[in-house]
């Protein structure tokens, strides 16, 4: 079961090399404009779709924002330098021998995380004071502590905007587990003389994008949140390989495994129920949600279950008649 469940996001650790070039790129090109929120907003959709970013937390705006923020702040403002960033000299022919790298300015280090200690007065204030966290002069109390602390020492000062940042961070993780726990597979409540089976147990089939049909999960192999902060898993489907794996959102494309149904259950079927119906087709027989239209009911014999069960697929609308023996029973939601 734990398997399945979805685990706290992390918390953002930090930009790769390639995002932060384009983002030198970005504030040298915007300056002030680059602090604009649907500018960000843009960059982070962009940033959370690249292929450098798999597998990593989703970068927010405010993230992006507070990055060019730091970057600006660090940038001298004088005329001379005409609000740019600091250029390195340019190197006349006779000047072979001037090493430019050395004659150009270095820029504050960008702040690249909290202490462990930090993080768990971080965690211990915001058990505290929950949305009274974000307030402005809060966190630059702590900013200001946290600074004086010795363990910083050696380390690029904490901007108060950095600890509201990390608070907004963490109040959003517990606003998205507190909407994901309906789709938490929950262990059964274990009373007291009851014995809980192996939760290993359990079997669970995905419905794949690239079809819209249900396959039976042989494996669980990572998750991650994507950029709207929906919990995936990556799939691997029972009798297909590593090359047919596949990033499945959890909420609408996960579920306990449907069961097929018995002979003798047809007369708990009832118009309306929705089932998962096994179509067979010449170049394809694969596993579809279906909802009974209409059920002409036949009296069984010793091949069992006779019955017409008229049904409409989800997926794309059409109708068929079918065998009890087609379908499954889809688990309760």
């Amino acid at each position: 079961m734990d398997r399945l469940r979805p685990r706290t996001r992390p918390i953002f650790s930090g930009f790769t090399n390639s995002e932060i070039k384009k983002l030198e790129r970005f504030v040298r090109e915007a300056r002030e404009q680059s602090l604009d929120k649907e500018f960000c907003h843009k960059i982070s959709i962009n940033f959370n779709r690249s292929a450098g970013r798999a597998g990593k937390p989703a970068v927010r705006w405010t993230e992006i924002q507070n990055w060019f923020e730091a970057r600006l702040q660090d940038l001298p403002d004088d005329n001379n330098n005409q609000a740019t960033i600091p250029k390195e000299p340019e190197c006349k022919e006779v000047e072979v021998e001037m090493d430019c790298d050395r004659l150009s300015p270095r820029n504050t280090a960008i702040f690249s995380g909290f202490t462990d200690s930090e993080i768990e007065k971080l965690e211990r204030s915001l058990r505290e004071a929950r949305e009274q966290s974000l307030d402005k002069e809060f966190c630059h109390n702590i900013a200001v502590n946290f600074n004086r602390s010795a363990g910083r020492a050696g380390k690029p000062a904490v901007r108060w905007t950095e600890i509201q940042n990390w608070f907004e961070t963490k109040l959003q993780d517990l606003q998205d587990d507190r909407n994901n726990e309906a789709m938490i597979p929950k262990e059964p409540e274990c009373k007291e003389g009851e014995i809980v089976g192996d939760l290993s147990e359990l079997e669970f089939e995905a419905k794949s994008s690239k079809d819209g049909a249900w396959y039976d999960v042989e494996t669980f192999l990572a998750h991650r949140f994507n950029s709207n902060g929906e919990a995936e898993v990556l799939v691997r489907f029972i009798g297909f390989g590593g090359d047919e794996d596949e990033w499945i959102t959890m909420k609408n494309s996960v579920r306990k495994r449907s069961i097929p149904l018995e002979n003798t259950e047809c007369c708990n079927l009832n118009v309306g129920d929705n089932v998962l119906c096994f179509q067979e087709r010449k170049d394809q027989a694969i596993y579809y949600d279906a909802r009974i239209l209409e059920i002409q009911r036949r009296i069984h014999d010793i091949r069992g279950c006779r019955c017409h069960i008229l049904i409409r697929y989800d997926h794309d609308n059409s109708e068929e008649s079918v065998r009890l023996r087609r379908l499954c029973r889809r688990p309760a939601p």
